[in-house]
């Protein structure tokens, strides 16, 4: 029978399992066998490897060079002198670090007082020999109950004048502990779920960039993978299709994407396509995203449109009109009449080249202006009828089987929709 034998940390390649049984001990030095039986009351020199035996005893001393790879014999020297060890009774040998062979020699030489137990603390700390530095952290509290740097490098934090253990109060909080930091179970879910959504949104990422890819390349694997972006039915593909709609390099695949999102109905997707059809320079993808809204729920679309029909830049109104016109959303009709005639100031400016000369032209914020001299410019307020905001106006009282006309007149509007929401009046007055 053959007896395991472990070494730690560095000494596995000295030990292996002993071929055959050894009985015998041979003590070098005229060393008794009585010494093998007694080892847990063997005198110990100042630095040691423990020597573990199957029987539960242990031996420190230096273990001497082997004699072999795989060694049937340890030579050991100790205080009393050295020995032989049959290899098939020692369980385990647990070579001591230089780091703990070095402590092991300075400590006798340390004054037993808190000034001598926090320097060794200090130096064990240093030398990463944290079980040690804790012993001495608590001699420390032996002497001093409220040695204040002691009492924080174990952990302890002062609370209402008395010293308790951080991580217990932690999870007196009712807090766990997760990734180096204490945090309440629900936002460990949340943060985990957070880690999951970033996981899903890179690896979309990188799988849209390889399908677009193959897209430019053309061929027949190109119409496929078009077909499988205009299939995407995972809502952890919404950024990563917003970012690449947004990506001028693949100007020429949006109508793709745009139909990606269509089937992504979610908050971000729609504020996406809404700003499609508002800003995308091309009108056929300005359709595009337009035709997608149509065919799923749009309300938040209609709401951030009816925010932009209180724009500064008139342009912004009647395009928002414009969308609004297609969604014929009855929310809309309350601030369709309210912009009917909007206001928008612009600066003139003043000045020519040639003295009398007048150069004329209107737009939104800094464009545009008359020229007369050289007089500073001047901001003007104009208001503007908004044709698209009217035919938008229309088209949604038509789809909602309501019938008005009062062309601009926000008045004769505002009066008629007042009537229109308020309550029906009802005679309680008896017959006779």
């Amino acid at each position: 029978m053959t007896h395991a034998l472990v070494v730690r940390p560095r000494l596995n390649r000295y030990f292996r399992p002993p071929l055959g049984k050894i009985t015998e001990v041979k003590l070098i030095r005229r060393c008794s066998a009585a010494l093998l039986l007694a080892a847990t009351s063997l005198a110990t020199p100042a630095v040691a490897d423990v020597f573990v035996l199957n029987s539960g005893g242990r031996i420190e001393g230096e273990l001497l060079s082997p004699a072999a790879e795989t060694p049937q014999e340890l030579h050991v020297r100790t205080s009393s002198g050295d020995m032989v060890l049959p290899a098939d009774l020692v369980a385990e040998v647990i070579e001591k670090s230089p780091q703990l062979r070095n402590y092991e020699a300075i400590l006798p030489q340390m004054p037993p007082d808190v000034e001598g137990n926090w320097k060794m603390a200090q130096w064990c700390a240093t030398n990463q020999l944290p079980e040690q530095r804790e012993r001495h952290l608590q001699n420390i509290l032996a002497i001093d109950p409220n040695h204040e740097q002691a009492r924080h490098a174990l952990g302890y934090i002062n609370r209402r004048g008395e010293w308790i253990i951080t991580d217990q109060w932690f999870k007196d909080q009712g807090m766990i502990r997760h990734e180096r930091k204490w945090m309440y179970p629900q936002d460990v879910a949340m943060a985990e779920r957070a880690q999951k959504y970033d996981d899903a949104t890179k690896e979309w990422r990188v799988k849209l960039r390889q399908y677009l890819l193959q897209m430019r390349r053309g061929g027949d694997k190109a119409a496929k993978v078009q077909a499988e972006i205009a299939a995407i039915q995972d809502p952890l593909a919404t950024q990563p299709l917003i970012e690449l709609l947004q990506d001028d390099k693949y100007v020429g695949m949006r109508e793709t994407l745009i139909d990606a999102l269509g089937n992504l109905v979610n908050g971000p997707s729609t504020l996406a396509l809404t700003k499609v059809a508002l800003e995308d320079p091309n009108a056929s993808i300005r359709d595009r995203a337009t035709i997608v809204l149509e065919k799923r729920p749009n309300d938040l679309a209609v709401a951030q449109l009816m925010s932009l029909l209180h724009s500064k830049d008139n342009t912004v109104v009647n395009r928002a009109a414009s969308v609004l016109a297609r969604l014929k959303h009855p929310a809309a009709i309350d601030s369709l009449i309210d912009t009917l005639v909007t206001s928008h100031q612009f600066k003139v400016t003043q000045g020519s080249s040639n003295p009398g000369e007048t150069s004329a032209s209107f737009g939104s914020g800094s464009s545009g202006g008359f020229s007369f001299g050289s007089s500073p410019p001047k901001i003007i307020t104009q208001e503007m009828r908004n044709e698209a905001v009217l035919r938008a106006l229309m088209e949604t009282l038509q789809a909602a089987e309501l019938n008005a006309n009062f062309g601009y007149d926000e008045a004769q509007w505002k009066h008629w929709n007042a009537n229109r929401q308020a309550p029906p009046t009802v005679d309680l007055r008896r017959d006779g």
